[in-house]
């Protein structure tokens, strides 16, 4: 059985986690989370919830925003997002060593650069 801790429904994201912690947040990416959030508010139980949350993560890493995607790992449980993989996909880049996971440019670069995405992942 999985179990997730069950927090508040935000509102399109805590405002697409502050801009995407740098400013400008496109009419799209936050089109895109208010259907996460739509999805997520029809879920009945956590376990649903930590489905969306995971699928979520994955969906941002796969777009490019390797710290938003950190924050919904951190809110998945450890059965859909074990904590030793995903620790090892969000620092391994930046340690110059090549995974296995195919990642967006965008998202790539960013793992490659700074360790904020699995510093936002571990907080």
């Amino acid at each position: 059985c999985i179990q997730a801790k069950r927090t508040d429904k935000n509102t399109v994201s805590d405002n697409l986690f502050r801009g995407f912690q740098s400013g400008y947040v496109s009419p799209e990416a936050t089109a895109e989370e208010a259907q996460f959030d739509a999805a997520r508010l029809t879920c009945t139980n956590t376990a649903q919830e930590a489905v969306v949350s995971t699928v979520r993560a994955e969906y941002h890493l796969a777009m490019g925003r390797a710290e938003m995607a950190a924050k919904y790992f951190a809110q998945s449980p450890s059965a859909l997002v074990p904590f030793d993989t995903t620790a090892l996909r969000l620092c391994l880049p930046s340690l110059g060593v090549k995974d296995a996971i195919e990642y967006r440019n965008e998202s790539k670069d960013e793992l490659v650069c700074s360790n904020n995405a699995l510093i936002t992942y571990l907080t």
